[in-house]
């Protein structure tokens, strides 16, 4: 559409375009979303897939027929669970808990089996070693459980 002004100059008005697809800029913004929905929820889900304890120090004292026993035990159960330090004594296995080198121990000796654990190692592997004590227990072991 032209319009003039006057009979020399003429000027050209833009003329109106189509209105915008709405439809295909609504299904644009709807998959946009979801795809950034998706990718939160994976960022949130991924780092579960692959949780879980592994290598825990622990600390295993006594006899070192029993201990050898109790570690290939532990292996057999729970490979890669724990990373197994052996001590002679119950009280190097506690020394060793309270320099924090180990989140726990387990001290076998004439009385049974003995579950020690680190008050400051946190409840997820308190519940652990509370699990493997109740095990040796219903093994027929006496295990008592200390902090």
């Amino acid at each position: 559409m032209t319009t003039t002004l006057d009979p020399v100059a003429t000027i050209d008005l833009p003329t109106p375009t189509e209105a915008p697809d709405r439809p295909a800029k609504l299904i644009a913004l709807v998959a946009g979303l979801i795809t950034i929905v998706c990718a939160m929820l994976f960022a949130f889900a991924a780092p579960s897939l692959n949780s879980g304890a592994h290598n825990l120090s622990l600390a295993v004292s006594g006899p070192s027929a029993a201990t050898g026993q109790l570690v290939a035990g532990l292996e057999q159960k729970s490979p890669g669970t724990f990373d197994v330090t052996t001590y002679a004594t119950a009280a190097e296995g506690a020394e060793a808990i309270t320099n924090r080198e180990a989140i726990g121990g387990i001290a076998v000796g004439a009385g049974g089996i003995t579950i020690q654990t680190a008050a400051g190692a946190g409840t997820l592997y308190k519940a652990a070693l509370t699990a493997i004590g109740t095990q040796l227990q219903a093994a027929g072991s006496r295990s008592p459980i200390r902090s």
